[in-house]
């Protein structure tokens, strides 16, 4: 009696701990270089597996190019159903799934070697100099001075910030006091390095 209480136990936490990991990837915004299974039960030509694009972006039939991120998996399955049922298919029934997750992943992008996601968790990295290293370093025609960091604020918001590395990298060779948060960086964030004016 015991053993099967105990093995009750054990199936009840597993299945807690199931739906607790089901709530959080449901509530979590799609973000890029996730791996998306959508599925419309009967309808097999529209059931794949696909990556969200450094855009933001996804391919999909019938629909074209749908814009994922800053959506959850639900809010993405109700715009696909709505407009699935408004051309194409009567009340269809979408399921869509995070198969891999990439809520630790930040995104360099513009005037730096090569462009990439970098997953910060993997690689250790925390400041905006070594994601910017792990992306190859500047290009010629980099600005230094002009590198914005597009965040997403916890109330949902986004926050455009102007970092101007190239002066904090001067002020830390003279000894200065610079304070770390100016180029500390966070999952989520996309780093744009602009291009200087000549």
């Amino acid at each position: 009696m015991s053993i099967r209480i105990l093995c009750s136990a054990a199936i009840l936490s597993l299945c807690l701990t199931i739906l607790s990991q089901s709530d959080h990837c449901e509530a979590r915004d799609i973000a890029p270089d996730d791996v998306l299974d959508i599925t419309v039960y009967g309808h097999d030509d529209l059931t794949i597996s696909t990556r969200v694009s450094a855009e933001g972006e996804i391919s999909y039939p019938l629909l074209g190019t749908l814009i994922v991120t800053d959506k959850t998996v639900r809010e993405l399955e109700k715009e696909i159903q709505e407009l699935l049922n408004r051309d194409y298919i009567v009340d269809p029934h979408v399921v869509v799934l995070t198969k891999e997750s990439h809520s630790h992943m930040v995104y360099v992008m513009g005037q730096v070697e090569h462009p990439q996601a970098i997953d910060l968790t993997k690689n250790k990295v925390t400041t905006l100099l070594e994601a910017i290293s792990m992306a190859g370093g500047f290009t010629d025609l980099a600005n230094k001075n002009k590198i914005q960091i597009v965040r997403k604020s916890e109330d949902g918001t986004k926050q455009n910030i102007t970092i101007k590395l190239a002066s904090i990298i001067k002020k830390r060779k003279k000894g200065e006091q610079v304070g770390e948060d100016e180029t500390a960086i966070k999952a989520g964030d996309v780093i744009m390095v602009t291009e200087r004016n000549f």
